[in-house]
């Protein structure tokens, strides 16, 4: 599966921030792995989102591990994938 590079666009108020949801693993996936698919959304702290948040530090490291964010490649570290 060959997926252009993602680029995202600034946001749109100071007051968004992105969420990342991560799509269930599809149970049909045979012996080739598939990377991790997620999908990124624009959204408002005035709309109180529901989510549960991860740190991470990303200093030091190499993004090496090909993931799939909105249909899209995303190279991350293999502690985040």
């Amino acid at each position: 599966m060959d997926h252009d590079l993602l680029h995202y666009n600034k946001l749109s108020s100071p007051s968004h921030f992105r969420l990342v949801y991560i799509k269930p693993e599809e149970s049909s996936r045979d012996q080739i792995q598939s990377p991790v698919e997620v999908e990124l959304c624009e959204v408002s702290l005035e709309d109180s989102p529901i989510y549960e948040a991860v740190s991470y530090a990303w200093e030091g490291q190499q993004a090496t591990e090909q993931i799939i964010c909105n249909g899209k490649a995303l190279y991350v570290t293999s502690n985040v994938e």
